[in-house]
């Protein structure tokens, strides 16, 4: 994707955590980054229905309140975390994660 002239690429990659892709326009340059998952081990994981709807939301929140992109997978993460342990496809605690 990268080569096709995107210059950021953030992809979800379950167990494995987040990637982070980045171009360069003036060199050509790229370079990926793996944010591993917030929480290492055993993790009581519910259901997996909502989790990438709701990285991709705390992703975008982050970013429009201005955080940097690693802030921002990082807020991701840690929504879609509390959405893989509620029964719900999004959990109602995410309120409290937004940045203000």
């Amino acid at each position: 994707v990268l080569d096709s002239g995107v210059r950021n690429v953030v992809m979800t990659a379950g167990k494995d955590g987040v990637f982070y892709g980045t171009r360069d326009d003036q060199t050509g340059d790229t370079s990926i980054v793996q944010f591993p998952p917030p929480l290492q081990g055993k993790l009581n994981i519910v259901s997996t229905s909502g989790a990438g709807d709701t990285f991709a939301a705390g992703f975008i929140c982050g970013i429009v309140k201005g955080l940097t992109v690693d802030q921002a997978i990082e807020l991701g993460q840690r929504a879609a975390l509390l959405t893989l342990q509620c029964h719900d496809t999004v959990s109602s605690n995410l309120v409290d994660l937004a940045p203000r």
